[in-house]
């Protein structure tokens, strides 16, 4: 960020209500890696932990772009820093199984995310879903 981004994200963080969320997207507003260090600055300068806005995964400016794979570029230990994570999806509701439960996976209090084993999982509950034969209900 720029002196005059950081100096008007200071301001924010002095005079914003804290009981308001701010809402980050990372360093950049589509963002291939948001790391913990970069999240425990930010948070410093606005003075509470932020809401992970997530674009990495949305294909609304980009309609030839179909993103169909993991929850990665986050390491485990992000979600202790932050106030919580929203998944900006693709324009596509089935493109987005697999992005949505690697996300619930890195999420779960009670697994140790690996997004590559998480895909493979996600793949295997998917594939049933995705070739069901409407005859079979």
């Amino acid at each position: 960020q720029t002196e005059k981004d950081k100096s008007y994200m200071s301001a924010v963080g002095d005079n914003l209500d804290e009981r308001i969320n701010v809402y980050w997207t990372g360093e950049d507003i589509i963002s291939r890696e948001i790391t913990i260090d970069h999240v425990k600055e930010i948070n410093s300068v606005f003075k509470r932990k932020v809401v992970i806005w997530d674009n990495l995964q949305a294909n609304d400016y980009d309609i030839e772009r179909l993103y169909c794979g993991p929850f990665k570029g986050r390491s485990n230990g992000l979600k202790e820093e932050i106030s919580g994570i929203l998944l900006n999806p693709n324009c596509e509701y089935e493109a987005n199984y697999i992005p949505l439960r690697t996300l619930s996976l890195y999420l779960s209090d009670d697994h140790e995310y690996d997004p590559e084993l998480d895909l493979e999982t996600a793949i295997n509950e998917w594939y049933p879903i995705l070739y069901k034969n409407d005859d079979d209900d």
